[in-house]
């Protein structure tokens, strides 16, 4: 089968994507990867071919714009509609582009930030359709709330499925205002498709033949009340090429003492650098523990900058985990499979909505601390979470246990045998 994975975003919105098209080539299907230019080189290194929906060379917070994006992060109704915004904008390209990808495709996958490009395409083309999902979001359930709505309370019980309810049927209209227009614009400009009606997110399913949840049932296991188009798969993480072989120097850094912290905010690690790079110093120093922190190469290059700390533009993140003491990181889905399967205790600093959903998860799974906000983030905050988890002997053994029954899930196998039946069945 032919499948065109189309996927916009940060880093973290792309690697567990490109883990799943090398599933699926893997599985004997051809696959090609649809996402920003910025991400050519990374999908063409796991011989994936590529295809660019734009020609935007920086990552997506680091280029224009992303900053602001960042600051909006902690109100989730200001950052998304700063991000319908953005979006809006690019949405007449990164339909036009995807379309000429897809074309000869006999599948769609289509990662939920950019399901309305997929889906206008699927519709005109009559392709098959299947959405993905890296966390819970717009599908209505009475077990949990939408995930910037993680701390509405649950008891007593009726009380927490009529809020959780109401928070889901709230996001999926604030979404419809937001993203709709300009996806209906260019249904209408470029495939003379009619508008999407403002209640299309109130249920998604009925929308694709299959949505998959790149996630762990471990963490947020699937409410009785979701439809059976709904997989939960477990995490989808992308492994290190094997000629894939660290800087010496990193190698040599980590013989040369106890092990350190990893520190890093992914592809937010641009938000002030500098001031970063002084925080964590300050707080390593306060702990008397040695530390590795991923940069912004714009700001740094890879180096040793003491024998306390390493500065990285970057490694592969499956090698270094398990080799840590505890796993400081921005809370996104991809870099908590991996803090997760490494076994560590994990520190979330969350700057968007999701990813306090995922710190809050951590804290709630007791294999880390509660999150703290990026923007109120201290050393002296951060030297305190770091030395709590070093001492918590049961949050350690915690963090193993669930390590060790996530080593007993494949989220991408289970992944290509939900899009297997989708072949086997012969849908359209």
């Amino acid at each position: 089968m032919r499948c065109a994975i189309i996927a916009i975003g940060s880093r973290g919105d792309i690697v567990p994507h490109l883990a799943l098209g090398q599933g699926l080539r893997n599985a004997g299907h051809n696959v090609c990867l649809i996402t920003h230019m910025a991400f050519k080189a990374l999908v063409e290194n796991y011989s994936i071919p590529f295809f660019a929906l734009d020609d935007e060379p920086n990552e997506f917070f680091q280029a224009k714009g992303g900053d602001k994006l960042l600051d909006a992060g902690a109100n989730p109704a200001r950052f998304a509609e700063m991000l319908a915004r953005m979006i809006a904008t690019a949405t007449p390209l990164y339909m036009q582009r995807a379309e000429e990808a897809c074309q000869d495709a006999d599948l769609i996958i289509a990662a939920f930030p950019c399901f309305l490009i997929g889906h206008a395409i699927a519709e005109k083309y009559q392709k098959k359709l299947v959405m993905t999902m890296l966390q819970p979001m717009m599908l209505s359930t009475t077990a949990f709330p939408e995930p910037p709505d993680i701390r509405l309370p649950q008891w007593p019980r009726s009380l927490g499925k009529i809020l959780n309810q109401r928070s889901h049927n709230r996001a999926q209209q604030g979404f419809g205002q937001m993203f709709l227009p300009s996806a209906n614009a260019a249904r209408q400009s470029l495939f003379n498709l009619p508008p999407l009606p403002d209640s299309f997110y109130t249920n998604l399913p009925d929308a694709v033949e299959l949505i998959l949840c790149g996630y762990s049932p471990l963490l947020v296991s699937k409410p009785a009340d979701w439809s059976t188009k709904i997989r939960l798969t477990g995490f989808w993480t992308l492994r290190h090429q094997e000629d894939w072989q660290p800087e010496s120097e990193l190698v040599d850094f980590l013989h040369a003492g106890s092990a350190p912290m990893y520190i890093g905010f992914g592809s937010m690690r641009s938000y002030q650098a500098i001031e970063t790079v002084e925080l964590v110093e300050n707080a390593l120093t306060q702990i008397g523990q040695r530390g590795i922190l991923l940069v912004d190469p714009n700001a740094y290059n890879t180096h040793r900058r003491s024998d306390t700390l390493y500065l990285t533009n970057g490694t592969a993140h499956d090698w270094l985990f398990p080799q840590v003491q505890a796993i400081v990181h921005h809370g996104g889905a991809g870099t908590t499979a991996v803090s997760l399967q490494a076994g560590k205790p994990t520190i979330v600093i969350p700057s968007i909505a999701e990813q306090f959903f995922w710190g809050s998860l951590v804290a709630r799974n007791g294999v880390g601390s509660y999150p703290i906000n990026r923007m109120q983030l201290t050393a002296r905050k951060l030297a305190r979470r770091l030395a709590a988890v070093l001492h918590d002997t049961a949050m350690q053994q915690r963090a193993r246990d669930i390590s060790q029954r996530l080593s007993r899930e494949d989220g991408i196998e289970q992944a290509v045998a939900a899009i297997n039946t989708l072949e086997a069945l012969k849908i359209r």
